[in-house]
This record gives C-alpha cells, sequence and structure tokens, in this order.
C-alpha cells in the first residue's frame, strides 16, 4: 500500500464495491490457493451498497488496516496485516447481543 499522510489525518471512506474489487485483486495475485481464499472469504462478507470506514496504523516495517462497515449494519469488519511482504487478513464478526448456550 502506498500511505500517504491524509491517510493517517483523515479517515477514509470507501464504497463497498471499491473493496471488493481490492480484495479480489490481491486475491488473483495471491502464491496459492490458501492465501487467495482469505482474500476472496473477505471480499465475500462487503456489502457493495455501503460505504466503509478506513483506520490505519502504519509503522515502517508493519501496518494494521481496517476497513470498518457502518455502526449497525451487522456487517463484518476486514483487518488487513502487513509486515514486509507477507499479508494476512482477518474478517472479525461484531456481536453485542447475550450470549446463546445450547441445553
Amino acid at each position: 500500500m502506498d500511505f500517504q499522510p491524509r491517510d493517517v489525518i483523515t479517515p477514509s471512506r470507501v464504497p463497498g464495491i471499491d473493496l471488493i474489487d481490492y480484495l479480489i485483486t490481491h486475491a488473483e495475485l495471491a502464491k496459492g490457493p490458501g492465501e487467495a481464499f482469505q482474500w476472496t472469504s473477505a471480499a465475500d462478507v462487503i456489502d457493495p451498497a455501503e460505504y466503509y470506514t478506513g483506520s490505519l496504523e502504519a509503522k515502517p516495517n508493519r501496518s494494521v488496516a481496517r476497513w470498518m462497515p457502518p455502526e449497525e449494519s451487522g456487517l463484518a469488519t476486514i483487518i488487513i496485516f502487513s509486515q514486509g511482504a507477507e499479508m494476512a487478513v482477518l474478517i472479525r464478526h461484531s456481536y453485542s447481543g447475550p450470549a446463546s448456550r445450547g441445553r
């Protein structure tokens, strides 16, 4: 990723469809099926009609980018960890309701 000063100062808003394109592009560049799977899995949970807010924590050797859906949407947050040439994608589903336990 090419980070600009504005990326750290102002949270960016990205249409879901653009985020999907970004994730699919990384899947196509993946070195193997396991790596591609994490990118396509993340693309599958994005709503193309919603706007996602980005946040970035970056140091010279690593970064964490988060793409958060609108609050109360029930959609997943996508987190991309990058260190050197290695990248990993985490899909985080938020649930604030009561715990459900089978009896």
